[in-house]
C-alpha cells in the first residue's frame, strides 16, 4: 500500500524563494535513491500563500521507513524550518484509494484495524 507523509508549515514573510530553493535542493538528493519517493509536491493555500503542505509519497511504508532511516527526511525538515514560522506539523497516511487519468487507477487495500 502506498504511504504518504505530509508536513504543514507556514513560510515566513520574504522567505518563499529560500523555501523553494531548499525544497528543490533536497529533492535533487532525495529522488536519486533506491527508496526515493514516487512523488513529491508542495501545495500552497490559495487563500493564504504562506501556508504550505509538503506531500511525499512512497511505494509502501517499508520504503518510507528505509528512506527516513537514511536521514533525508530529517534533512528536509532542517532546511525547511529555517524558512518557516511557528511549528510544522507532520502526519503520515496509508493511501487507501486514488484515481488518475484513464486506466491508471490505483486501488489500495482496506485499512488495517
Amino acid at each position: 500500500m502506498r504511504h504518504v507523509k505530509i508536513t504543514q508549515c507556514r513560510v515566513a514573510d520574504g522567505s518563499m524563494t529560500d523555501f523553494f530553493n531548499a525544497v528543490q535542493q533536497w529533492e535533487r538528493a532525495a529522488l536519486a535513491g533506491a527508496d526515493a519517493p514516487l512523488h513529491h509536491a508542495v501545495l500552497i493555500d490559495p487563500d493564504d500563500p504562506h501556508q504550505v503542505m509538503i506531500l511525499t509519497q512512497f511505494a509502501d511504508r517499508e520504503s518510507a521507513d528505509r528512506f527516513a532511516a537514511s536521514g533525508l527526511l530529517d534533512r528536509l525538515a532542517e532546511h525547511v524550518v529555517q524558512c518557516t514560522v511557528g511549528t510544522a506539523t507532520a502526519r503520515q497516511y496509508d493511501l487507501y484509494y486514488a484515481a488518475g487519468e484513464g486506466p491508471r487507477a490505483i486501488f489500495g487495500e482496506p485499512p488495517r484495524t
